[in-house]
């Protein structure tokens, strides 16, 4: 009888951390917005008998009592429609589900787990009640004593979920027994709030608190302005902060909270995608920060503890314990990864990982989905030598540092660290809260009135100062002084100041500058934390008292002597070497010999290297190049690139520019080259960096035709030498030209009405303006492009559809495939009976661009396909709108070859 009971209470066990898991699961909210994120708990039970003797019954029924807790037991869930389905594995016991095990598999590791078939729930709650019931489960083989569970889950309220956990407390009614005080707690793991204490070796505790009481401080969460969350922890005492690069995705701002909950605004410095590295910036003074250069030694079996901000769960940091599985060497762009089974979650990325005397061992980085207890982290050690480098900043040459993009340069002080940001340069004194910030304004639109030398300036240094100084945003804010002195060669109004912000526990004093030259106006922020101030403002006069202006000149070489020879439609493939490491009064190029308006121009530049030490670079393209004026197409070793215009006899202007992660600059990058690749047609352009589209381009000043080059180190005092391969060069060709028609939709059969096919066509550049055939009310319509058809079951298809969204479609017997490769809707779609939607689509090589009425759709994916084949107009594609009698009308047809 006792071990009935046994049974039938290890049964109920079981059976509540299933259900407490289904509600948690069941639970979601409606919200469009809802995050899916992995739930590390710690399940504890206990499990406590009483058997209340009755008169006659103390002989059969004698009071039992047990208590007892679980220990590692993994358990995963995935959503298929409403079912569930759980992959389990726990050492070389099968847990069975509905009674049969459904198939074995291995992960990525090689390590085998176990599908279960679906198994279904019935389920009733509100916030505050919850009752469960739990049916169709048959064979369950129950865990040890001493066994532990981790469950992962799928909620989007954390409200909800906890008034579940609470409520949810199921007792079922036995014929012979009355369980009393059952219960299974479910609980996050530890989100105290410690006592913040400096970092000090913790060896020989053994209470992981300990740990999380150190360290709870060097650790922040990060959030990016796409809503992305992770974490990060500090390297220094002045606020550098080291994370996950695909944290930061692509932002250049994040927000950051602090274990005590202060928010402060973070920089990108720098990052290694490849890596999965990162380096911010955020203000501090005298931060407790980790070490990353202790080069503790761990092996296989040592106990690991992780910190970091799990889930996006309130509160401070939670902590996981976990041992090492494994070392995966150059796992992670060449990084060896330390595989743990210590929970982490969405969120936990970029937190440290520690051993258990709390050296910093690691930086947590990924979970193997799909995989129970496979956690990856990189190997500080390996990690130390990019951290570095991301500290240090950008090289200066004896430390004279010239921006030839905004004409300016400096002196860098010993000891000093700089930073190039896409809007601004950085400055910062490692170790000291000192910081110089430099930024220039394109003095256009709302800029353009301060122009004017002498009341532009007044109204300039006004309007920045007064959109900075917002006394009611500070704790404590004073204006020491204000005066003009000179900068460089104009003047500048100086600000002297004092604050406090609410967020940072420091004052802070900082002198700004402002003052404008030419179409460029210049703000410099000096600010350290006050009590530093006057052994660092030296420094600070040192930087301001060298600053100059660069002459036109030298802002970009000129190439007046470069000679072009009878010129053709087509160039190359030509492979070479550009050597400017000697000559710094013109740049390097390479002449194609064409004379062309419309074109595509394709090179694959090696990463530059310096025979003479460091220098920056710049290269790419010069096109349309005439009497009348030339374009450059430029990128550069920031990761920027620019377009430059020159009328003829004037100096060079920016078009535009921009930041790009496509571009690498070093062998360590995700590519270790930069194929550039751009194409003209009239008035516009479009710019892919490594086979991504990157932006469209404004070429309307000049069409006119002209010579082609390649062009390298543009800016003034660029010395390297670049390799470069498969430069080459083609004119478009234009096959249909400004074609009027119909299209019948009365095909036979399963044909789609098309109009007439043109063969032989790979690369193309397609337009028309299609009039929507008739009332939405009526029936439905679908129109477009037919690309790359090599025959009726291989081809390409982009529709617009009465929905108002466009389908992205390949047909492709030989790869299996056949439906839609992307479908998005849009605004921009007329709907209307009788108005017209304009399509174009841009096809080169594995990559295409969709714009419907002059607005950018999206890239389209055209790998699969690559050779020649026909294109042709869609009349109608979807067979519900195939209505008989109708036709759709198109105009303005055109067709232009790329090659």
């Amino acid at each position: 009888m006792c071990s009935d009971v046994n049974i039938l209470l290890m049964k109920l066990r079981v059976i509540c951390i299933f259900i407490s898991l289904f509600v948690l699961l069941s639970c979601q909210s409606t919200n469009t917005s809802e995050t899916e994120i992995n739930i590390e708990a710690t399940v504890q039970a206990r499990v406590q008998e009483t058997l209340d003797s009755q008169e006659g019954q103390s002989d059969q029924l004698p009071d039992q009592k047990f208590d007892f807790e679980l220990s590692t037991y993994s358990f995963l869930q995935q959503f298929e429609d409403n079912a569930v389905v759980a992959t389990a594995k726990y050492k070389d016991k099968i847990i069975k589900l509905d009674g049969s095990v459904e198939s074995i598999d291995f992960d990525i590791f090689g390590d085998p787990y176990i599908n279960l078939q679906p198994y279904l729930w019935d389920w009733d709650f509100e916030l505050t009640s919850v009752q469960c019931m739990l049916k169709d489960i048959d064979q369950v083989q129950y865990l040890n004593a001493g066994d532990s569970i981790s469950v992962y889950g799928k909620f989007s309220d954390w409200s909800l979920f906890t008034a579940i956990l609470k409520d949810c407390n199921v007792i079922p009614e036995t014929e012979n027994v009355d369980v009393q005080d059952d219960f299974i707690e479910i609980t996050p793991t530890p989100t105290l709030i410690p006592e913040v204490l400096i970092p000090e070796d913790i060896s020989n505790e053994d209470d992981p608190l300990s740990l999380f009481e150190k360290f709870a401080d060097t650790v922040v969460r990060i959030e990016t302005d796409q809503g992305g969350v992770g974490t990060g922890f500090f390297v220094s005492s002045d606020g550098l902060i080291i994370t996950n690069a695909h944290v930061v995705g692509q932002s250049s701002l994040l927000y950051v909270t602090l274990s005590n909950g202060d928010e402060r605004i973070a920089e990108v410095l720098g990052k290694y995608e490849d890596k999965d590295i990162a380096l911010l910036h955020v203000d501090a003074y005298q931060q407790n920060y980790l070490d990353y250069k202790n080069n503790t030694q761990v092996k296989v079996g040592d106990p690991v503890q992780a910190l970091g901000f799990a889930l996006d769960l309130p509160g401070s940091p939670t902590l996981t314990k976990g041992y090492i599985s494994a070392f995966r060497e150059e796992f992670l762009g060449g990084l060896k990864i330390i595989q743990t089974d210590a929970a982490l979650n969405s969120g936990n990325s970029g937190g440290p990982l520690f051993d258990d005397s709390g050296n910093l061992i690691g930086i947590n980085t990924a979970v193997v989905r799909d995989s129970e207890g496979i956690n990856l982290s990189i190997d500080i050690s390996d990690a130390e030598t990019w951290i570095d480098t991301l500290v240090k900043g950008s090289k200066v040459v004896d430390s004279k540092y010239s921006n030839g993009a905004n004409l300016y340069s400096f002196n860098l002080p010993e000891g000093w660290q700089l930073y190039e940001l896409p809007n601004k340069v950085l400055l910062r004194k490692n170790e000291t809260t000192a910081q110089v910030h430099i930024i220039p304004y394109k003095l256009t639109g709302d800029f353009e009135e301060f122009k004017n030398p002498v009341l532009g300036l007044i109204g300039f240094a006004n309007y920045l100062y007064n959109s900075g100084a917002d006394v009611d945003g500070f704790n404590y804010y004073e204006l020491i002084s204000s005066y003009q002195q000179n900068v460089g060669d104009v003047d500048a109004y100086v600000y002297d100041e004092l604050w406090e912000w609410p967020s940072l526990g420091f004052y802070n004093r900082g002198v700004e500058y402002f003052f404008t030259r030419g179409d460029i106006g210049y703000s410099i922020y000096t600010q350290s934390e006050n009590s530093s101030w006057n052994n660092l403002e030296s420094e600070f006069q040192e930087i301001i008292s060298s600053f100059e202006f660069l002459d036109t000149p030298a802002q970009l070489n000129q190439i007046d002597s470069l000679q072009a020879n009878q010129p053709t439609t087509s160039f190359g493939p030509w492979s070479g070497t550009i050597d400017k490491s000697a000559d710094y009064s013109q740049i390097g190029y390479k002449a194609s010999n064409t004379n062309l308006s419309n074109l595509v121009i394709e090179a694959d530049f090696d990463i530059p290297y310096y025979p003479y030490g460091f220098s920056d670079w710049s290269l790419g393209f010069q096109f349309r190049s005439n009497d009348t004026g030339m374009y450059r197409l430029i990128i550069t070793n920031k990761k920027s690139w620019h377009l430059y215009y020159q009328n003829s006899g004037s100096e060079f202007s920016e078009v535009a520019s921009g930041n790009s992660a496509q571009i690498s600059t070093s062998t360590f990058d995700l590519y270790k080259s930069n194929k550039l690749k751009v194409i003209l047609q009239d008035d516009l352009g479009w710019l892919f960096i490594n086979d991504r589209y990157i932006s469209d381009l404004d070429v309307s000043a000049i069409s006119t035709q002209g010579e082609t080059y390649i062009v390298s180190a543009i800016y003034y005092d660029e010395n390297f030498v670049v390799d470069v391969n498969d430069f080459k060069i083609s004119s478009l060709t234009s096959v249909i030209s400004n074609q009027n028609g119909i299209i019948n939709h009365d095909s036979p059969g399963d044909l789609m009405p098309t109009s007439k096919l043109l063969s032989d066509l790979s690369d193309v550049i397609i337009e028309a303006t299609f009039e929507n055939p008739y009332s939405i009310y009526e029936g439905n319509w679908s129109y477009g492009f037919g690309l790359r058809d090599l025959n009726p079951s291989t081809f390409y298809a982009v529709v617009l559809s009465s929905d108002g969204y466009w389908d992205h479609i390949l047909r492709s017997e030989s790869k299996g495939r056949d439906g839609v490769l992307m479908t998005y809707g849009s605004t921009s779609v007329n709907l209307a009976n009788g108005a017209s939607n304009t399509m174009k689509v841009i096809l080169h090589g594995s990559r295409g661009l969709l714009y419907v009425n002059g607005v950018f759709m999206g890239e389209l994916d055209t790998k699969d396909i690559l050779g020649k084949g026909n294109a042709y107009l869609i009349g109608a594609y979807y067979e519900d709108s195939k209505l008989f009698g109708k036709s759709t009308k198109y105009t303005n047809y055109n067709v232009w070859s790329l090659k």
